[in-house]
Parts: structure tokens; C-alpha cells; sequence
């Protein structure tokens, strides 16, 4: 047998090798280093696609308040009559504490809607949002005003998809016309409660006056936006 016939029966060999290593199982031709590989990037992939809403801080907490957070309602909604700007005020469920915080004539309007359940004929943009988020099967937990920065609130919202939790950025206002829509509770840092500052009256009335006129306002000092 010379080398060209010994050449072409091995590449025969090997063919029949090639051919039988494809119709075993699968399991039987995985390499454990190549296995572990590819559970990794599936790991990787998986992680990645649950890494939903762009700009969002994720954390994994309890869903329930901390002890740093305090519950509140909205009292209602009035208008400033030294600045003539729309006032949200929180009061606390427990305990003494109100947080006025003023916000903008459309935001406000977003918040009166919902406190009159009225039905407009397209969705607003908060409705939007909730439409939203119910349509991509995610919860809404709570919603905290969590800091006072330069004269400027800042809140969280809290969701949970997937059983992942994870907090978005967002205005008071914003958050609180979503908590209204989607019926979830309000919290208050406790943090924000006393290093609170009203900025926005041009009047020189002192913190706690104010608060306390806030405190002791009753259903008609609100007006029609009241809780």
C-alpha cells in the first residue's frame, strides 16, 4: 500500500470520526471549561436584560418603610398668596410634622385631576406613565421624598419588577401625581422634616409660624383640593 492510499484511508478515518462525533448527544461532546463558559455568558445575558430603566440607582432593600422614613398624606393643595404659586402640603400620619412644598401650575394641575378623579379624554402624561408600568408588569412600592438640596426637593420612586427593586430619580410633584394614580404610600425622610426651609414667600414670617398655620389649616383654608 503506497502513501497516497494510507493518506486517503485516514482522511476516510477521520471523516467517519467527524461523523459519528455529530450524531452524539450533546451532553457527551461538551467540554466542562466550554460548559462553564457558556453558563457564564448566559449569566451575563440574563443580568444584563434585567438591568431595566436607564439612570435608575438599583439596590435590593425592603419594601417596606425605613425607620429613617416617615409616612404622610396629602392634606391638599392651595395657592400661595404671596407668590400665587401652587402649594403641595404633606402632613405626617404619626406625630406632628407638615412639609409644604411648593411646585409648578401644570404639576399642580397633574395633582388636582387625580384628587377630583377627573376623567379626561386622552391619557395626561402621568396617566401615560402609569399605563406604562402597569403594561410592563411593574410595581410601584412607594414613593419618598428623600432630600432638600439647594432650596430644591428631591424624591425616589421605588418599583419592583421581577422581584427586582430598583429606585428612579424624580421630581416631588411627579412622584406624588403617580403615587396618587397608582394608590401607593408617601414617605418623608425624617432628615427632610427638619432641615426643611420654605423658600418661596417673600414674606418675613418665620419657619415655624408658617408651619404651624399650615398645621392648623382646615377644609376651607384648602379650598376644592383637599383630602
Amino acid at each position: 500500500m503506497d502513501r497516497n492510499e494510507e493518506r486517503k484511508l485516514e482522511e476516510q478515518r477521520k471523516a467517519e470520526e467527524e461523523r459519528k462525533k455529530r450524531e452524539l448527544p450533546a451532553e457527551e461532546l461538551r467540554d466542562p471549561l466550554a460548559q462553564k463558559m457558556n453558563e457564564k455568558l448566559l449569566s451575563e445575558r440574563l443580568t444584563e436584560k434585567t438591568r431595566w430603566g436607564q439612570g435608575a440607582s438599583q439596590k435590593v432593600v425592603e419594601v417596606g418603610a425605613r425607620a429613617t422614613e416617615r409616612e404622610v398624606k396629602i392634606r391638599g393643595l392651595m395657592m400661595d398668596p404671596v407668590t400665587n404659586m401652587p402649594v403641595v402640603v404633606l402632613k405626617a400620619l404619626q406625630g406632628q410634622g407638615t412639609l409644604p412644598i411648593w411646585v409648578g401650575i401644570y404639576e399642580a394641575n397633574a395633582i388636582a385631576l387625580e384628587i377630583e378623579k377627573v376623567q379626561t379624554p386622552r391619557p395626561m402624561t402621568h396617566d401615560l406613565l402609569k399605563n406604562v408600568l402597569l403594561g410592563l408588569d411593574v410595581r410601584v412600592n412607594k414613593v419618598v421624598v428623600s432630600e432638600l438640596r439647594d432650596d430644591t426637593f428631591y424624591a425616589l420612586i421605588w418599583m419592583e419588577r421581577g422581584g427586582e427593586i430598583i429606585s428612579m430619580d424624580s421630581r416631588p410633584s411627579d412622584a406624588l401625581a403617580l403615587a396618587l394614580r397608582l394608590d401607593c404610600p408617601i414617605y418623608v425622610e425624617e432628615r427632610v422634616f427638619k432641615s426643611s426651609q420654605i423658600t418661596g414667600s417673600a414674606e418675613k414670617t418665620s419657619n415655624e409660624e408658617l408651619k404651624r398655620w399650615l398645621e392648623n389649616l382646615n377644609d376651607e383654608d384648602l379650598g376644592r383640593y383637599k383630602m
